[in-house]
């Protein structure tokens, strides 16, 4: 295996039918992805571009992950950005990134024709007809040391800068990250972390690795802690992976004592210290939810 698109096919090959993503708005099965995905790439390979960076300027949602595929099946480089940054961050970003188009939606899409002249809408994208000829072309030309996406970083001097992340890297860690926590076709993950976060990386790989199911939980839930669990409940979410600040919202308000996780199986967390309060509050439920 030498490309990221090999996870999507060989998921789409045995679970055709089973949702892939989810962010409650909208769900995409792995068949319906791989079609999807096509699209966008044979779009994106119809304007010539090849080996370039391309931003995604979408809320984070079902689309982001169809642009992020579509971009790699047209031979290009994606990066997520954060709808909700300045503008004069973006540009920041687009002054290295220098990126050869935008996809975005109808929301987005006059900033984004700002920042960038080569703006493409992702509806439109969706609608164009898969060149299986040419994807296989631009498949048959790519190895694995080639970029898949270009994340950037807080920024800690005040200058954003960009690490470049390859198929050989995804590969790896996906692999390691499925057989290490065993996920499977009947993982269901709970994502919280933004798409342009490095985290978000085992969600969405482990997903595609292990055909699996990512909900995309909305942010609006964080707020409402409540509204947290009935979603993980409602969605039958058994994995998260988040932030030990999420974390932090439930044990503060002691929800438990009122509202349960049903499902949950494996609790995962990085990108913060955790404290023990929050730790030793989710070790119980998370025992009591294997009784």
């Amino acid at each position: 295996m030498k490309n990221i698109l090999e996870l999507l096919e060989a998921s789409a090959h045995c679970f055709p039918n089973k949702t892939a993503f989810d962010d409650t708005n909208k769900k995409i099965t792995y068949n319906e992805l791989e079609n999807a995905a096509k699209r966008v790439g044979s779009a994106l390979a119809e304007q010539g571009f090849i080996n370039e960076p391309v931003a995604i300027y979408i809320d984070k949602s079902v689309d982001v992950i169809i642009a992020m595929l579509g971009i790699v099946y047209s031979g290009n480089i994606y990066t997520v950005i954060d709808t909700e940054m300045p503008k004069e961050r973006i540009e920041k970003i687009f002054s290295t990134l220098k990126p050869a188009a935008v996809i975005s939606d109808e929301s987005h899409y006059e900033t984004a024709l700002e920042l960038c002249e080569e703006t493409y809408l992702i509806d439109y994208e969706l609608t164009v007809k898969i060149n299986e000829r040419e994807l296989a072309d631009i498949r048959n030309t790519q190895i694995d040391t080639d970029p898949v996406y270009i994340l950037y970083t807080s920024g800690s001097t005040g200058v954003p800068k960009g690490t470049v992340v390859n198929h050989k890297n995804i590969l790896a860690y996906s692999e390691w990250a499925v057989n290490t926590f065993k996920f499977d076709e009947n993982t269901v993950f709970g994502n919280q972390t933004p798409f342009y976060f490095s985290m978000s990386v085992t969600d969405i790989y482990s997903t595609l690795r292990a055909g699996s199911t990512l909900v995309v939980i909305p942010k609006f839930c964080f707020s409402f802690p409540i509204k947290l669990v009935e979603c993980l409940n409602n969605y039958k979410v058994n994995t998260i992976y988040w932030v030990p600040s999420a974390f932090g919202i439930v044990a503060n308000l002691k929800l438990f004592d009122t509202e349960k996780p049903e499902h949950l199986r494996t609790v995962l967390f990085a990108g913060e210290v955790m404290p023990i309060k929050y730790l030793n509050y989710w070790i119980v439920i998370t025992v009591m939810s294997l009784l």
